[in-house]
């Protein structure tokens, strides 16, 4: 029995490992599509320019699975989506949860415009530890200071990482599919100016492969991280934020390693 053509909208999850938007996608022939939007646009351009380099290593871990790549389309979500469900006839768009309110506003347009298709967006965890709506104060609030934060969750726990990268990945296609902006010519952040140099020479390894290293990388020495981490002259925090903003290492699979070491 052949399974369903889907489509992979690529937000924030640049990595192969616990994406379950990418393996429900994956369990057909899919593709994945990212959008370049007034969302994006209105970044600064530092954080276009990491962004990029996400794209560009997601892109080539694809290729060597199989798939076709990313296809990269200039224009909003809910414009384009109904037209790339169309031309692959596919029924769903599988998405990370990435719950901000730009993002919701987003998820919100693309659902009705695809509803109006027959077809549905479907949201996967995997952004955050857990849901936010399972951690709440006893008054049914969100939490205002760490501390209680903390503690709640702990009493939790995190979510489970889902499953490893897929070992293959097939690329769908159709009739009417658009041609994606070439890779190799381009630039999210041209207004970056002398700021490029600098990042290029300074910024760290971009990658799921780098992150899962340097969290290793970091683990080895975490048992002194309280008395250095007030260092700037020193390497003694993880480094990890920019990796875990651009989702490519997921904070369940930080979460789940730490605990087995």
């Amino acid at each position: 029995m052949s399974m369903p053509t889907a489509i992979h909208w690529l937000t924030r999850d640049f990595r192969l490992g616990d994406n379950p938007a990418l393996a429900a996608a994956a369990r057909g022939p899919m593709r994945s599509v990212f959008f370049i939007d007034a969302q994006l646009l209105a970044q600064g351009a530092a954080s276009r320019w990491r962004l990029e380099r996400a794209l560009r290593g997601f892109d080539a871990a694809l290729r060597q699975r199989g798939d076709a790549g990313v296809t990269i389309l200039r224009g909003e979500p809910h414009e384009l989506l109904p037209r790339l469900v169309t031309a692959l006839g596919a029924a769903e768009v599988h998405q990370s949860d990435w719950p901000c309110p730009a993002m919701r506003a987003s998820q919100q347009r693309v659902d009705q415009a695809l509803r109006a298709q027959g077809a549905q967006l479907v949201l996967h965890p995997g952004h955050l530890l857990i849901h936010p709506r399972l951690l709440r104060t006893k008054g049914g609030g969100a939490y205002r200071v760490f501390t209680p934060f903390a503690r709640a969750l702990r009493g939790i726990g995190a979510d489970r990482p889902g499953a490893g990268a897929p070992p293959r990945i097939p690329t769908a296609s159709g009739a009417g599919w658009p041609q994606s902006v070439a890779l190799d010519g381009l630039d999210l952040a041209p207004d970056l100016h002398g700021g490029r140099a600098v990042l290029d020479a300074h910024a760290l390894p971009a990658g799921e492969a780098a992150a899962l290293a340097r969290l290793d990388d970091f683990l080895d020495r975490a048992s002194e991280y309280e008395a250095r981490r007030d260092r700037p002259d020193i390497e003694a925090t993880s480094g990890l934020s920019e990796a875990l903003a651009l989702g490519e290492i997921s904070p369940r699979s930080v979460w789940a390693i730490a605990e087995a070491r």
